[in-house]
């Protein structure tokens, strides 16, 4: 049995919006949820939904400390595609990377001013749903893809006014399964975990000196791979990582000091489909997973030397997100599938 619900509840939970959320026809965003905070605390949480009249549309939600939510839309119809990414970069700007459903696909990055949102287009021919957004510490923001005609996943970098794509693609071949996901490391270094579907395994790639280089996370035993990668560093610059095993379908947490050292998380025992991490100001990782097989989302912390874990939602909840402000709170945004809303929680309690 995984963790139960606290008896005393140190989650304050609320609906950011009081319409229904569902999926579309055609199986677009909704109800994917990505979350942001920026240093004064004010919360970006994007999602997808559907309206009366049938028409996706991409939101966000905005948070002001100690207010309501506000929500604000970004795209609707067919230019609402399959995922969304909400970033806050260096001067504190929210940034949503999102794919359009028309054909070719195509990605874009949409940009927050006086309540207003402006979308502009990065790169066409994009497989659906497989990018990642981070901002960079010059202001703009770093994003990779999988390459639909190359097959390869490749980098680009915002500067403000146009992407510059990187010449050389973070990998070759088959990888229109890659899942790549983006950080930034200290030193400004842009960072990639990605599944490779021919080893299988789960591998790691930085740009250093101009070039990338990509070494082995994790072997996975075939013909499962690694899936629902996070990953983030630590002020050390240390790369820490969680990521399913789908071969048992466990969670497991990997950090790279001169190698890369492996662990499943031992709080774990059910059948896990998505994990998020996030790292508080001590380095320490939190993590938020959905558990199909105790029906529960659950939030795990390194504390004292050891995991703790908890249920955060003792019920049928998905897709999560996961961000943790400077006084060690855990944000949580979730798509509740028993009330068909996306939901968002902060645990005031801090660490477990």
């Amino acid at each position: 049995m995984g963790p139960t619900c606290p008896a005393t509840d140190p989650w304050k939970r609320e609906a950011v919006s009081s319409e229904s959320t569902r999926p579309s026809a055609f199986g677009a965003l909704s109800p994917l949820t990505s979350l942001a905070l920026d240093s004064s605390g004010r919360a970006y949480l994007a999602f997808g939904t559907v309206a009366g009249d049938a028409t996706d549309r991409l939101l966000v939600a905005v948070r002001e400390p100690g207010g309501g939510w506000v929500v604000e839309q970004i795209a609707s119809g067919r230019e609402v595609g399959f995922g969304a990414q909400v970033q806050v970069d260096s001067s504190q700007a929210p940034a949503v990377l999102y794919s359009t459903h028309v054909s070719p696909m195509s990605l874009q990055l949409a940009h927050r001013s006086a309540g207003h949102w402006t979308s502009a287009p990065l790169i066409t021919q994009v497989t659906a749903g497989r990018f990642s957004l981070a901002p960079t510490s010059t202001g703009g923001e770093d994003v990779v893809w999988n390459d639909d005609i190359t097959k390869a996943i490749a980098y680009g970098r915002w500067d403000g006014s146009a992407l510059k794509v990187d010449p050389v693609a973070i990998s070759s071949g088959q990888f229109v399964l890659g899942d790549p996901v983006i950080a930034v490391a200290p030193g400004g270094q842009p960072a990639v975990v990605y599944s490779d579907p021919n080893r299988p395994s789960l591998m790691f790639g930085q740009k250093t000196a101009g070039a990338w280089t990509s070494e082995v996370v994790a072997e996975i035993t075939a013909p499962a791979k690694a899936s629902s990668a996070s990953l983030a560093f630590d002020d050390q610059g240390r790369a820490h990582v969680t990521f399913v095993d789908q071969s048992a379908f466990v969670i497991k947490y990997a950090v790279r000091d001169e190698d890369w050292t492996v662990q499943p998380i031992p709080a774990v025992t059910q059948k896990v489909v998505e994990t998020v991490l996030a790292l508080d100001r001590q380095g320490r990782p939190h993590v938020v997973f959905t558990d199909l097989g105790a029906h529960q989302l659950i939030y795990l912390s390194w504390n004292q030397g050891q995991w703790r874990a908890e249920g955060l939602v003792c019920g049928d909840a998905q897709h999560p997100d996961l961000v943790v402000d400077a006084d060690g709170r855990a944000h949580v945004s979730y798509f509740d599938l028993d009330a068909g809303q996306v939901m968002y929680a902060v645990r005031e309690a801090g660490l477990l």
